[in-house]
């Protein structure tokens, strides 16, 4: 293995490393913003991250020490996908624990990850199947008053359908099933809006091409 390849290598495994502490100290301030302690933290974690950035010999746009003040002094919107698998006239649904109600397969992007690999990734995880994602069929913006100032998060819902496979529940949800489209259970009041206009655009995705691979 050549010193230059060792050299490129390394640099992309801490520039991995300081854009998950970033991700990191995002999620400190969003969830958990009023505790003085979650903000300690997230200063210290900033720190890690302005020393990593001085180990990058020639990476102009990771050396950049005043990036951990701009993480935290401005939030951005959190992002969350939703899958919209369809298998003919059914649609994949699961009931997370602790509730009796249905959402659609989906959470929170992790750092790196395109918007198509996020779907796929929560399918795996809340339903056990592996799908095909297609396109965006619906945007939505909502504010979770989970904290005082409430957790601004944009929803981006994916049409996609399953390679094949029985849906199977996962460590977050208790029950994933396929369901008739005019026989549907009950759903979480904002999947049920988000599901119906996700639908009427499923013939024509919104922005096919921008989902990543």
């Amino acid at each position: 293995m050549s010193p230059e390849f060792q050299t490129t290598h390394r640099d992309a495994v801490i520039a991995d490393w300081i854009a998950r502490i970033y991700g990191m100290i995002n999620e400190l301030n969003v969830f958990d913003r009023t505790n003085p302690y979650s903000a300690s933290r997230a200063n210290r974690l900033a720190v890690i991250a302005q020393e990593m950035n001085g180990v990058l010999e020639g990476s102009r746009d990771l050396r950049n020490d005043a990036r951990a003040t701009s993480v935290l002094q401005h939030l951005s919107p959190l992002v969350s996908v939703d899958c919209l698998v369809l298998r003919g006239e059914q649609v994949l649904l699961v009931q997370k624990k602790g509730t009796d109600r249905w959402v659609m397969p989906g959470g929170l992007m992790e750092m790196g990850e395109s918007l198509a690999a996020a779907g796929r990734r929560e399918v795996a995880e809340e339903a056990g199947l592996d799908v095909v994602v297609h396109g965006i069929v619906g945007m939505f913006d909502s504010t979770l008053l989970e904290t005082g100032e409430g957790v601004h998060i944009l929803d981006v819902t994916l049409s996609a359908t399953a390679a094949g496979g029985t849906p199977s529940p996962g460590e977050e949800t208790q029950r994933a099933a396929w369901w008739r489209l005019d026989c549907l259970p009950v759903l979480e009041p904002p999947h049920e809006q988000r599901l119906r206009t996700s639908l009427d655009n499923r013939e024509s995705p919104l922005l096919t091409p921008w989902i990543g691979a």
